[in-house]
């Protein structure tokens, strides 16, 4: 079974449904799912009282329809009043399978949203050493380093659901110390398999295939290990049950710091970027160079206790208020530069090295 933070999420708003069979849908979107928001409004008023079905409380079952979209009973009428009445219902299960694979689309819970990830790695090639990057190139051959990042969320939903727990690492949010006994069982959490591809990048002994899957996997780890979510476990799945009210509506403590906070930010990975880069010094590099992933993966772990839960505010559904939003941007925009230097640095440490290869030789 798929991990628990790699659940979709079969909804729009509604944040408690992201591991219920069913769940209740609103067509109030958010902001960045305004063109739902959009279609929704668009559609025809429903003509038939008193079964005229709700957006607003319609439940829709995850394992098949149940007559959500009511007429329920034997119809009667004119043929074209049974024709009329037909359409809609096609109409209103269309609309309800359209919905269901948009949400699935858009909250799916992994570590940094495609933003994130993106503008790690296209940071990261400003600091890359010109033998590190063409080793990259090599093994990467068309596909660019902000596509590839991309793919270990990719395979981790669809044809590999093995490696999902290989994102995160569950640390207690009340301890300070990594058990990796505890915290990572059989070696499958982000610090151990990060670890574990890094040793693979420069070893000649390894197929081609295996280093370039090993390059991919590291380039969207580093980055995960920089979330500070992915770092602990406050008995929430990573915050996924941790509900909150974000920009209005109701939303979940992960997708906002996966995907809400760089969004609110900058969408554009390429803006993104850029404005990150203004705030790297040479001397903040230098510092940043500094440790190991355990060291990092600890500094993640840190920031979700000081920040990410501890300005919460006490309640069953807090709201993201102004003053948490500020500072927790501050922190997603600090996290994404580390992030970005980092894998550059462990890409130069692990690459510039090497002889770049005659494809033709594997």
């Amino acid at each position: 079974m798929v991990s628990a933070r790699f659940r979709p999420a079969f909804q729009l708003t509604q944040a408690g449904c992201l591991h219920h069979k069913s769940c209740k849908f609103s067509h109030t979107a958010r902001p960045n799912e305004r063109p739902m928001d959009r279609f929704l409004n668009r559609l025809p008023e429903w003509p038939i009282s008193p079964a005229k079905p709700s957006f607003e409380n319609l439940e829709v079952p995850i394992l098949g329809f149940e007559n959500p979209c009511g007429y329920a009973g034997q119809v009667t009428g004119s043929a074209n009043e049974r024709f009329a009445l037909g359409f809609r219902r096609l109409h209103c299960v269309l609309v309800l399978i359209f919905v269901a694979l948009a949400s699935v689309e858009a909250r799916t819970g992994f570590a940094w949203g495609p933003e994130g990830h993106k503008t790690v790695a296209i940071l990261a090639v400003r600091y890359l050493r010109p033998d590190a990057l063409a080793q990259i190139r090599e093994l990467l051959g068309s596909e660019s380093m902000q596509e590839a990042s991309l793919w270990a969320d990719d395979v981790a939903h669809s044809s590999r659901t093995e490696t999902a727990p290989w994102h995160y690492i569950d640390i207690p949010l009340s301890d300070s110390r990594i058990n990796l006994n505890r915290d990572c069982p059989q070696g499958r959490c982000v610090l151990v398999k990060t670890e574990e591809f890094l040793a693979v990048l420069p070893n000649p002994r390894t197929t081609r295939e295996s280093r370039r899957e090993a390059l991919k996997f590291v380039l969207h780890f580093i980055a995960d290990l920089h979330q500070p979510l992915h770092c602990e476990d406050n008995h929430d799945r990573g915050g996924n049950a941790q509900d909150v009210v974000f920009q209005n509506h109701p939303d979940n403590l992960h997708w906002v710091w996966d995907t809400g906070l760089v969004q609110e930010i900058d969408p554009e990975p390429h803006r993104l970027a850029a404005v990150l880069a203004r705030e790297i010094t040479d001397s903040r590099r230098a510092a940043w160079d500094q440790g190991s992933i355990r060291d990092w993966v600890l500094e993640s772990h840190r920031l979700a206790q000081t920040v990410a839960y501890a300005h919460l505010r006490l309640a069953e559904t807090p709201a993201i208020d102004r003053a948490y939003d500020q500072h927790a941007k501050a922190v997603v925009k600090l996290q994404l530069e580390k992030a970005s230097v980092r894998l550059a640095y462990v890409l130069n440490m692990r690459l510039g090295s090497l002889e770049v290869r005659n494809p033709s030789s594997y």
